[in-house]
């Protein structure tokens, strides 16, 4: 593994940036976790603030950012609605 990605001992990778999937509610941030999760991707319903929230979105789903890509194509396949995809800057 690389300096900046580090392993626990099940071998997840700790160290990447998280991004937001912002979404139109709480129920369609649930119903995304759980259609993520067919495809092993994890993903943490969050709610946001009024300021990061667009258009009254309030909530979202926190993913890594490298599976960004495969979640809008898995959510677009499924008919899931989602407004943005944001970068967080944080790590899991």
């Amino acid at each position: 593994m690389s300096a900046e990605s580090h392993g626990d001992e099940k071998g997840t990778v700790m160290n990447m940036k998280t991004c937001i999937v912002t979404m139109r509610s709480v129920t369609y941030a649930m119903k995304g976790q759980q259609l993520l999760q067919n495809y092993a991707i994890a993903a943490r319903p969050v709610r946001l603030n009024a300021q990061t929230a667009a258009k009254g979105c309030a909530y979202g789903l926190e993913i890594s950012c490298i599976q960004a890509d495969a979640v809008v194509s898995i959510f677009i396949k499924n008919g899931i609605p989602y407004s943005s995809v944001t970068e967080r800057g944080e790590v899991l």
